[in-house]
């Protein structure tokens, strides 16, 4: 196989990878979901507040509590601002094209929200909700024009490294 082809597979395969965890993610019960959340929470409720020691179990409960939501829906912007990425760099090692570049991956992001959301449907506990799908979807957005400006800044600086090269 030449590079390309092995570059595209990978891409390809880190793609895959990572529609299949965020179905997994999906797929865990209420229960082990809050479960998850709570944990990531309580971390970053001790990373960013300055530690939970002095406070009692009732504060620390309502705090976790009260942040657990936001906390949630940044775990969906995340996930799929990720997938965002991802699918620019798979588009890529198939077309220079901007337009397909920059679409086919916000498509894909927004249907797999779609997917995502009526999935949690039939797993006990969950649902579906249009308001995670628009959140996926703009965390796909933010992934996909992240990684085309990346893409774009890593082009420039080779162009002009390569252009300041001895003939």
């Amino acid at each position: 196989m030449t590079g390309k082809i092995v570059i595209r597979v990978f891409a390809f395969a880190l793609l895959i990878f990572w529609m299949a965890v965020i179905c997994a993610f999906s797929s865990q019960d209420s229960g082990e979901s809050s479960a998850v959340s709570g944990a990531v929470t309580r971390v970053l409720a001790e990373f960013f507040g300055g530690g939970l020691g002095n406070m009692s179990e009732s504060e620390k409960a309502e705090l976790i509590s009260s942040i657990s939501g936001p906390v949630r829906k940044a775990a969906h912007f995340t996930e799929f601002a990720i997938l965002g990425g991802l699918g620019v760099l798979a588009a890529s090692t198939v077309t220079g094209n901007r337009r397909i570049r920059f679409c086919a991956p916000l498509i894909l992001c927004a249907v797999w929200a779609v997917q995502d959301e009526i999935h949690q449907l039939f797993v006990p506990g969950r649902s579906g909700q249009i308001t995670d799908v628009l959140i996926d979807t703009a965390g796909g957005l933010a992934g996909v024009c992240t990684a085309l400006l990346i893409a774009s800044a890593a082009l420039k600086i080779k162009r002009v490294r390569d252009e300041s090269l001895p003939g």
